[in-house]
This record gives structure tokens, C-alpha cells and sequence, in this order.
């Protein structure tokens, strides 16, 4: 009966008048903005212009219509949000419809109803499919903007009541929801056309206790600095914005003037959590280490502090395992913090009233009596009838639950209520004696929990898309079973629209709050601007990492783990990045439900090893049944790294399982961004299929949720791919066991599958992988030196690998790449040393600049640079221009004697247990080592030998460098390079010219000047021999080639088409070299160009028309009939074997090369090999 009595209130039910007109006009193509209600304003004009950018002026209402003679079309609206920029177009976002939802004294506050959307470009060309794919778009951001979202012409939303009344307004952007599409209007200073909209409630009810009337009026406003969808945003950023994070205000307007107000927060619990979807059901995880969180924690209840002042944090969440560990986690925060401004109450909320609310009526006595103190102490805002601030609070509620929807929502009720009859008493509405009873006699009590169930059904929705549970309790204070039933359908509901609808409202919430990069509009000059000096603010300063990998083969650590991550000194990496394969047992059990006992062990014991000088932290990890990646920090630089995400791709069975799969972790460190991705592929020697597809599906799956949207693996400054990649090599058992004795590594790798994948750009397009100087890491007898001795004599093989790519060229090098002697598993561990160049930005510059090129604080996210961007800086406080920031008060009152049952003091200590790792070390720490450079860990192999120079292998593969005047090494300041590397020498004329007989030509090549360590040598592009012409695989030509095959005497020769090549005629000396290489007596050089005893892998052409010294396979034609046939020229033709023929296609051009045999070298088996892929 008062939710009907409430919702007919008289004064709602009327829709105001329109207050502006918008006009299109032709000549120029423009829109004109008038005000109805003044004439004497000046119209706005706003116009779009050939070259793009919008451009605006004012023009009196007679100058106006003298531009009617262009006029095409014109409506009357209530204002304008905004010019918004969505991937069907660029619109100017307008409000249709509204209705009066809430009225503070005089002022009306009012609910959009409708939008419209207009286009600045004309759409009556696209056809019909495209007009169809704009109006959905549009409609569906219509449909979001028709629920929940205020206004007012004359009282700011985005600010609470005692600011307005005494005019100290500073607009929050954190409430300010239409602030980026708004950003032409605030750029511009357009600010008598500028409407901050608001998202959460508002409403109000008019109140009659003891012959007195007063209103009661409640508005929630959502914050949009860290906003989504339920499962899609959780807990806190590193900036201390936390999700579904709500301010309350309660207001009091008496009839004398006179007025209250009363505020309380709401927020997700901030750390790092998160929930993804396990085996049909959310679990929830701690996504950092406490360590890790420190900074976001602190940032959080500093800004707390400094707006509301005290704070009291009411903790509803229960005692289950999956909200235990975030309470765990939130209490530890608190004692790390230890602040005498913060005290902290838990209140298991389904324990103490059960989870159906029947005991509701209990929730006064057990917490509101308790805290009945700090209301009084905290206050209130007290404004006179002569509009003067008398009384001020001096402290905040701050509620959360999981959600912080339904137990945060009747918990507020409940501590608003009692705000309300102290607020009553102190206005003189209300005798103290009988407070209580006059409250629930006079039907206040009923009017205020329908207001506060209205607002919990609003902030539901737009969480979750449904009301909030247990609405009808908090209305009448009952569970009926009309209540019961609605609950049920609406939790149906909210698991359909969890799991189908969000990632789509999302997308939309992240346009609308200009979070994708592409929205940018005319402001892409000024980050154009900005961008041109970023070497004025910003540079560039190597930085150290180390990647390791191991598969463990389900074993606990064992071992000194030091052979792997290498002697410990104070010049260490930045970061660690460990991955692990089949840490635990492949089992059934394991695949569903995979134990970390194992993984928390090895955490430990690298913790132990790598924190000897500087003390580390673990980051982040994440497990996937057998498959743990874990980032190891620096503690003292721990608050470098920002945006931390993990995600997990599943290529088990049928991409469910995760007994394969990969897990993907990525950050920003400074302000570049770091994207490793540890991965376990399909196993097996002949399923280089699945391997590819494998990686394939981990790229094209794999996305991270970040501030600005979704970027994937690929999309990053540095991309490392690691882990048991199981790609084997193409020869038997007992043929790789000979080249293994013989470290015949070469050999090996021109049958090794991952290299021909790379080749033939099949897998890890653009990636590249060091020069392996070491033996297959697979398949060892555990705990011995000898290959697998077993009944299935698995064949070695390099399954363990790491591969990196760079986004821009000289920034990324790779230090070390080996294998290591740890002998407890089937598998060898492999680690790889970068050192890669870091953007270090200057904020106070930064911040000079931007003042410079007028880029103020109010310019929206997308220039300022979001959280994760290279410019990015802290969120400003205020988006107006001509609006200073005032801060609240922070008055401080002294901490009440609290019981210890209820409350802990965090100045003093607390016995509640810590849920972070022990990271104790268990030993004594050795001695530090001296200041000599960290040496390698020692070289491994099962047999002696001369150990072979490391080579690089890329997929796109340049042999080498185009030549350049002065080359810049950006490693230049480090002892371990040198100053700058060798410059690549193009001879002026490589080729002797004087010998041209029987189409042979044997030219001499050249040796080029400099140091020992051989530069460059290209050949000359496009030398013209005589009509023949060779092409140069570096120059953008493209003319018919001849085959050029280098010989033993470091010549080039043309061979006849005919003529298979002899083996002899392979050079020992490769004909590139790396231009970084220098020897030095520390570090032994790998790219020495005297030690290669075979061909490097890198010199394969870009065209299969020249043969180079890794192209084992010629092709000559028998006759004009016949097909091609591939003959191995290292190997002499034996009777018998089989050749691999190839047929040309046809004269018409139809056809692929099909396959027959005959007679010649040995060669692949099946039709599955093209030599001219």
C-alpha cells in the first residue's frame, strides 16, 4: 500500500516542457542549438567541415534565422549529452524524453527516458544492410541510456547537497558519466550547453510526523572511474577505484528552510579479486599477493580519508571459502595499513540473520545498536534556513557484501533509518523520548524502507540487470512467499544475463565512457601534438628480465634450483617470469581439480633463491591444471606495475579440458607493456597439426579486459611465447642420438618441426628464437644424464623453448638462452635473459606540456591517457575548466572504545591470520658474491664437444640489417655491448664479371673490412649480368631471378637448372652475420662468423628463387614433359629410392603442383612437403 502511495505521488506525475531546439542545416552542414525558453541567448553552431574537425561560434537568434534558407529539419529536445563516437558512426546524442524522478526544494531532478541519435554524415547512401547494422548499434546504446541515468538544469548531480547550497561546486568527474562525450563542450568551454548526467537513483517521498512535513529525498550516484558488468569488473585498480562503488545521500528538507543530509559508500572489497567461471560456476580468487596490493589498498582509503574523513567499514561477507578468502585478504590490508582513521567491523550477515532474512528484524540490535555511537560521532551536514553550513560530517559508512547489492543495501536502510531519527531530533521534528515509536507509528518508517528498496532495486539492475533479492523484506520488514517466488525468477534471470548479455553491455558502457582508443575525434591533433614531444617528458632506459620454463613432470623441488635461475648479485632482472608444465600429475582428478600444494612449493624456493640481495614478491600466478605462470617482482618496485591481468585458453579435449592449453599474463611496467604467455601443446611426434592449431587458438582466444577495453596477446610492446611447446625433430632415434654425440646441432635443427613451421610462416609468424647451443631438453631418464632408455624410446627432442617479438626494431635483445642442469624431471628447464628498453615518463613535465598545448584536466581520458597508456597520470578530480576543486573537510574526531568481539583499532596489533604465502626464508642466505658481472650457468651436454656459435632464427628473417650511415644501439650505456654494432657493408662490386661461359658465372666475393667480428655483407640490389639479372632479396624489385648457389670457396655460383647441386659445394663459412656480436672476455661471442661450421638458418631467402645454403633441396627439370623432381643434394641418389616429383601446372595456369615418384635422393614421405612454400 506505500509503494502504490510513494509511486503516486502528485508531484511526478507530469512530464515537463521542452527547453532546446536543435536545427539541421544544409548550408553550411551544421546543427543549431537554441534555447527555447531565453531567445535573448546565442544559438551555438556547430559545424563539420571537409577536412574533419568539428568547429563551433555563436550567433544571436536574428542571425539565426537568416539561415533558415538552408534549413532541412529541426526538433525540440531536453538537452544534449554529448557527441559520441561508435563504430557505426559519429552521433550527436540528445534527450528525447524524461520524466520528473526527485525534487530538492526548487530544483527538479529528472530520469531520460529516450535518446535520439544524430548523424553528422548523411546515411541515406548506405544500403540497407549497413542502415540495419547503425540502427541496432544505436538502439542498443538507446536502450542502455533509457534506465537509471539523471539530470537537472539547476542543481549538480554530481555533488552532494551541502555543496550546493553553499555554492563550493567542484563537479566530480567519478559521477560525471557523460564527461568524454562532452569532451567538445568542456574543451570549449561551451558551458552553459554542458548537462552532467548522473547514473544510480533518485527519489524522494513527502513525510508527516507530529503535525511537522518534511521530504525525504535519496540519490545514489554510481562512480564511472571503474564500472561494468558483475563477473566483468571486480575489486580495485591500481589508481584505488573499486567497482559497483556507490555514494548515498539521505536528505532531510524541513518546511522552515532548514535541511540535512547524511552519506554512506558502498564497493567492491579493495584488492584484487576476481571470479571466472570453473566447471559451471564462479569461483572467486585472489588475482595479486598482498605485497601487491598494498599501493591500490592505500590509495583507496586515502582518498576516502581526505573527502569524508573517518571511515567505518562494515564487512558483510560470509564465512564460505569463496568469500572467506577476500575477507582474509581485506583484514590483512587493514593491519598493513595501520591507520587510526579507518576502524573495521565483520558482521556475517546470513549467520547472524540467516540466509533467508527471517531473523532480519535482529539486524538493529546486533550491529546498528553498535554502531549507534559513530552516527552520532560522524554527524551530519546541517544546513539553516539562511542557507549556512552548521554542522558538518566528519566520517563515512562504508558497507560491502560481494556484490555490495542486497546485504549492503538492507544494511544502509538500517543505519540511514537510524541517521533519520537522530537528523529528526536535531531539526526539532522529533521528541527524543519516543523517537522510535513515532518513526514506525506515523508511517515514516514504511515510506523509508520503500524508498531505500527502490534504490536497491535500481543499483541491482544496473549491476546485475534484475531487482535486488529480498526486496519485498526490505519493504515490509517480512518474507512472504510472493517474495519468495520473485526472488527465484529473479536469480533465472540474472544467470541469463550474466552469461549472455553483459560482454555486450560492456562494450557499450566502455564506448559511452570513451575507454576504446579508436573513439578519438578532433582531439586526435592534440594527441598528435603531444605525441611529437614525448621525448620532452619521457625516455628510454634498459631494464633486465629473466624467462623461465620447466616441465617438472609432477615433481616438488628437490634441488638447487640456482643452475637454473642463475648466481645471484645485486645487479639482478626487474622481474622473473616463471612457467611450469605438469606440476602436478596429468591425472583425471587433476584435470578437474588440480591441487597447488606443488606449485606454492616452488614458490617458495624461488623466493628464497632470488631474493639474496633484493627482496621479491610474487605478482601474480595463475594454474591450469598442470600449467602455473608467476610473475616474481622487485618489493620496492612493485607499484611500477599496473593493469595486471591473467587469462587462461583451454585446448584440451575438445578446448574444455586444461590438461593442455596456455595461460597468458600481461602488465604495464613504467609505461610499457609486457605480455607473456606460458603454454603446454598438444603431445605426440606427428601432431604438428595440432601444435599449430593449438597456438593459433591461444592467440585468436586469448583477450584482456583492461581500462581502455580489450587488447589481445599480440597487441603489446613485448611479446615472450614459452613453455613445453612439444614440436620434435624428423629423424629417428638412433640418427639424433649420433648428432647428439657428435653436438651436430645444426643438422638437427633443419628437421626440427618448429623451425620448418617458422619457415614456412605456419606458426609464430614474426617471432624469433635464439641460437640453440645446447641438447634436446626431452626425453631424460628422471634424475639422470641419459636420454629415455625406456620400452617406447621416445626420440630427444627441443620441446622446451622461448620465442620473443618486439613492436618496434633495437629495443628488445636477448642476453642468454641455455638449458640447465636440473636433473629431477623427464624434461630439462630453459631460461632466456633480456634486456629490453623501458618509457619512463616525467609527470611534472608531462603535466607542463599538456598545459602548454592546452590539454587541461578536464580534456576527456582518451588524451589525458588512460591508467595503462604511455601518458598516463592519475584521474583528475574535476573535467570543468572553470571549475576549482574544493576538497571536503577531512575533520578528524578521536576513535571510540569499541568492543574487541566486534572492532579492531588498526594502530595496534591483531592475532586474525594472514592467507599471503610464508616467504620465510628456511636457511641461512649465502654470503654475497662479489661485484664481478654474474656468471653464466654452466653449459650442459651428454657427451664433449667444441661448442657451436648460438644463431638467431626469425620467422620473417633479414639475414641481415639494411646498411645504415651511423646505426643507433639503444644498449649503447651498457658495458655488455658495444658502442655501437658493425655497419653493414654493401661491396660496390661483389661479382667478377669476366668469366661468362655456358651460362656459368662464377663470381668472387669479396671480404669486407673491420674487426674480427665480421660485418654484414648484402649483395649489390638488382646487378645486371649480360641480360641475366640476379635479384636482390632485400630490394623491393621483383624481376625474374637465376638460382644462385654459394660453394666452398665462398663464391656465388649459377647453376644450370639441371644440374642437382654435390654436397661439397656447401660453404663453411656463413655468408651473414650479426651486426650486434662484438667478443668480449666476459661473454664469449655467439655470432662469431669463424665457427660455424654449417650454414645459419637466417639466410633462407624471402624468394624461393634463390638457393641458399639452408635450401638442402634443387630442382631441375628432365624434359619439356616431364615433371620437376626435388633431389637432396646432401645425399647421393641410391637405387631403388624415391624422389619427390612435383608437376608443373599447366600452360593455362590451372592446377596445383601434384606429386609422383621416381627414382633419386632420399626424401619426405606423402605429398605433405612443397619446397616452394
Amino acid at each position: 500500500r506505500m509503494e502504490k502511495l510513494f509511486e503516486s505521488d502528485a508531484s511526478l506525475a507530469w512530464t515537463p516542457s521542452k527547453s532546446y531546439r536543435i536545427s539541421i542545416l544544409s548550408q553550411p552542414p551544421c546543427f543549431v542549438f537554441q534555447d527555447i525558453k531565453d531567445d535573448s541567448k546565442d544559438c551555438l553552431i556547430i559545424e563539420k567541415d571537409e577536412s574533419g574537425p568539428l568547429r563551433h561560434y555563436r550567433k544571436t537568434s536574428a542571425e539565426v534565422r537568416t539561415l533558415m534558407a538552408h534549413y532541412v529539419s529541426s526538433r525540440e529536445i531536453y538537452g544534449v549529452l554529448g557527441i559520441m563516437r561508435i563504430p557505426s558512426g559519429v552521433f550527436l546524442v540528445v534527450i528525447e524524453s524524461c520524466k520528473l524522478a526527485a525534487k530538492i526544494k526548487d530544483h527538479e531532478i529528472y530520469s531520460i527516458t529516450d535518446t535520439s541519435f544524430i548523424p553528422f554524415e548523411d546515411v541515406s547512401d548506405l544500403d540497407f544492410n549497413e542502415r540495419q547494422a547503425v540502427e541496432k548499434a544505436n538502439q542498443d546504446v538507446r536502450k542502455w541510456l533509457s534506465n537509471h541515468f539523471y539530470f537537472s538544469y539547476t542543481y549538480d548531480l554530481t555533488n552532494r547537497f551541502a555543496s550546493n547550497e553553499t555554492k563550493e561546486l567542484a563537479p566530480q568527474s567519478r559521477f560525471f558519466w557523460n564527461r568524454h562525450i562532452m569532451s567538445y563542450f568542456v574543451k570549449n568551454k561551451l558551458n552553459d550547453w554542458i548537462i552532467p548526467v548522473m547514473k544510480g537513483f533518485a527519489g524522494h517521498a513527502k513525510c508527516r510526523i507530529l503535525g511537522n512535513s518534511f521530504t525525504l529525498v535519496l540519490i545514489s550516484r554510481l562512480s564511472c572511474m571503474r564500472v561494468g558488468t558483475r563477473f566483468n569488473i571486480r575489486g580495485v585498480n591500481d589508481d584505488g577505484n573499486v567497482a559497483n562503488y556507490v555514494e548515498t545521500e539521505q536528505i532531510i528538507l524541513n518546511g522552515d528552510g532548514s535541511s540535512s543530509s547524511f552519506v554512506q559508500v558502498r564497493g567492491s572489497v579493495p584488492v584484487f579479486w576476481e571470479q571466472k567461471m570453473v566447471r559451471g560456476k564462479h569461483r572467486t580468487a585472489i588475482s595479486r599477493t598482498t605485497e601487491a596490493t598494498s599501493h591500490a589498498f592505500r590509495n583507496h582509503f586515502d582518498d576516502l580519508i581526505e573527502t569524508y574523513g573517518k571511515v567505518q567499514v562494515i564487512n558483510l561477507l560470509g564465512k564460505s571459502s569463496d568469500e572467506r578468502i577476500i575477507s582474509d585478504e581485506f583484514e590483512a590490508q587493514l593491519r598493513l595499513m595501520k591507520s587510526g582513521d579507518i576502524q573495521y567491523r565483520y558482521f556475517d550477515f546470513h549467520e547472524h540473520l540467516g540466509s533467508s532474512g527471517l531473523k532480519f528484524n535482529m539486524l538493529e540490535p546486533l550491529l546498528v545498536d553498535e554502531l549507534g555511537a559513530n552516527i552520532l560521532k560522524f554527524g551530519s551536514d546541517c544546513i539553516s534556513p539562511q542557507g549556512q553550513s552548521i554542522l558538518q560530517q566528519k566520517g563515512v559508512f562504508r558497507t560491502n557484501c560481494l556484490d555490495c547489492l542486497d546485504r549492503t543495501n538492507v544494511t544502509q536502510g538500517a543505519v540511514a533509518r537510524r541517521a533519520l531519527t537522530i537528523s529528526l531530533q536535531l531539526m526539532g521534528l522529533l521528541p527524543k523520548a519516543s523517537a522510535a515509536d513515532e518513526i514506525r507509528s506515523s508511517g515514516v518508517e514504511e515510506q523509508h524502507k520503500t524508498i531505500w528498496a527502490n534504490n536497491g532495486d535500481a543499483l541491482s539492475f544496473i549491476y546485475t540487470g534484475t531487482g535486488a533479492l529480498k526486496s519485498s523484506l526490505t519493504r515490509t520488514g517480512k518474507l512472504t512467499l510472493g517474495g519468495l517466488v520473485n526472488d527465484g525468477i529473479k536469480s533465472v534471470k540474472r544467470t541469463y544475463q550474466n552469461n549472455f548479455l553483459d560482454n555486450d553491455k560492456q562494450e557499450i558502457i566502455d564506448f559511452f565512457l570513451g575507454n576504446h582508443e579508436e573513439q578519438l575525434e578532433d582531439e586526435n591533433s592534440l594527441s598528435q601534438l603531444l605525441k611529437s614531444r614525448e621525448t620532452e617528458f619521457s625516455q628510454s632506459k634498459p631494464i633486465s628480465f629473466f624467462v623461465g620454463t620447466f616441465n617438472v613432470n609432477g615433481k616438488r623441488p628437490s634441488e638447487d634450483i640456482g643452475k637454473w635461475l642463475g648466481e645471484i648479485t645485486s645487479d639482478q632482472p626487474s622481474f622473473y617470469i616463471i612457467g611450469f608444465q605438469e606440476v602436478v600429475s596429468l591425472t583425471s582428478k587433476n584435470v578437474w581439480n588440480a591441487d597447488e600444494t606443488n606449485t606454492q612449493d616452488w614458490h617458495r624456493k624461488i623466493i628464497t633463491h632470488i631474493s639474496a640481495h633484493h627482496k621479491y614478491v610474487l605478482l601474480r600466478h595463475y594454474q591450469l591444471v598442470g600449467v602455473v605462470l608467476s610473475a616474481f617482482v622487485r618489493a620496492d618496485q612493485v607499484d611500477q606495475y599496473r593493469e595486471v591481468h591473467s587469462e587462461i585458453a583451454k585446448v584440451g579435449f575438445i578446448g574444455i579440458a586444461g590438461n593442455k592449453g596456455a595461460i597468458s599474463l600481461r602488465f604495464h611496467y613504467q609505461a610499457t607493456t609486457f605480455c607473456f604467455t606460458s603454454a603446454h601443446l598438444a603431445a605426440g611426434h606427428s601432431n604438428v597439426e595440432e601444435r599449430n592449431k593449438d597456438y593459433s587458438d591461444i592467440i585468436q582466444s586469448t583477450s584482456f579486459r583492461l581500462t581502455r577495453g580489450k587488447v589481445g596477446i599480440l597487441d603489446h610492446d613485448y611479446v615472450i611465447f614459452f613453455g613445453d611447446l612439444n614440436y620434435r625433430i624428423n629423424m629417428d632415434y638412433g640418427e639424433i642420438r649420433r648428432e647428439i654425440t657428435q653436438r651436430n646441432w645444426h643438422s638437427l635443427l633443419e628437421m626440427d618441426q618448429l623451425t620448418t613451421m617458422m619457415h614456412q610462416g605456419q606458426v609464430l609468424r614474426g617471432f624469433t628464437e635464439g641460437g640453440i647451443d645446447f641438447a634436446p631438453t626431452y626425453k631424460y631418464d628422471p634424475g639422470t644424464e641419459i636420454y629415455d632408455t625406456s620400452e617406447k624410446r621416445r626420440a630427444p627432442a627441443w620441446c622446451d623453448r622461448v620465442l620473443y617479438k618486439a613492436s618496434q626494431p633495437d629495443t628488445l635483445q636477448l642476453i642468454t638462452y641455455n638449458m640447465a642442469p636440473v636433473l629431477i624431471s623427464d624434461h630439462r628447464p630453459v631460461f632466456a635473459l633480456f634486456k629490453a628498453l623501458v618509457k619512463f615518463v616525467d609527470k611534472e613535465k608531462l603535466s607542463q606540456i599538456r598545459s602548454e598545448l592546452g590539454i587541461t584536466d578536464d580534456s576527456p581520458r582518451s588524451l589525458r591517457g588512460s591508467s595503462d597508456s604511455p601518458l598516463s597520470s592519475p584521474p583528475p578530480r574535476s573535467l570543468l575548466v572553470d571549475f576549482d576543486e574544493i576538497p571536503t573537510s577531512a575533520s578528524t574526531v578521536s576513535s571510540p572504545g569499541e568492543s574487541r568481539d566486534h572492532f579492531f583499532d588498526l594502530r595496534a596489533s591483531d592475532p586474525l591470520p594472514r592467507r599471503d604465502f610464508d616467504h620465510s626464508v628456511s636457511k641461512p642466505l649465502p654470503a654475497p658474491p662479489s661485484k664481478t658481472p654474474p656468471a653464466l650457468p654452466p653449459k650442459f651436454s651428454p657427451s664433449q664437444g667444441p661448442p657451436l656459435p648460438a644463431k638467431t632464427l626469425s620467422s620473417s628473417n633479414p639475414p641481415a640489417l639494411p646498411p645504415k650511415e651511423v646505426p643507433f644501439n639503444p644498449f649503447s650505456d651498457l658495458e655488455s655491448f658495444p658502442s655501437h654494432p658493425s655497419e653493414p657493408v654493401r661491396p660496390t662490386n661483389p661479382f667478377d664479371l669476366s668469366t661468362l661461359s655456358q651460362g656459368i658465372l662464377q663470381p668472387t666475393l669479396v671480404s669486407p673490412p673491420g674487426p674480427s667480428h665480421a660485418a654484414p655483407l648484402l649483395p649489390p640490389k638488382n646487378a645486371n649480368f649480360s641480360g641475366l639479372s640476379v635479384q636482390d632479396p632485400f630490394g623491393s624489385g621483383q624481376q625474374t631471378a637465376v638460382p644462385l648457389q654459394p660453394t666452398a670457396a665462398q663464391s656465388y655460383q649459377l647453376a644450370q637448372p639441371h644440374q642437382p647441386l654435390a654436397p661439397q659445394q656447401y660453404p663453411t663459412q656463413p655468408l651473414y652475420t650479426n651486426p650486434h656480436a662484438q667478443p668480449t672476455a666476459a661473454t664469449p661471442n655467439p655470432f662469431a662468423a669463424s665457427a660455424f661450421p654449417q650454414p645459419q638458418a637466417q639466410s633462407f631467402p624471402a624468394t624461393p628463387a634463390i638457393v641458399t645454403p639452408t635450401n638442402l633441396w634443387s630442382v631441375s627439370p628432365q624434359n619439356a614433359a616431364d615433371p620437376f623432381l626435388v633431389f637432396n643434394p646432401t645425399t647421393a641418389p641410391a637405387p631403388n629410392q624415391n624422389t619427390f616429383a612435383l608437376q608443373p601446372p599447366n600452360a593455362a595456369g590451372r592446377g596445383a603442383p601434384r606429386g609422383r615418384r621416381g627414382t633419386g635422393g632420399a626424401l619426405p614421405q606423402k605429398d605433405e612437403f612443397d619446397p616452394f612454400a
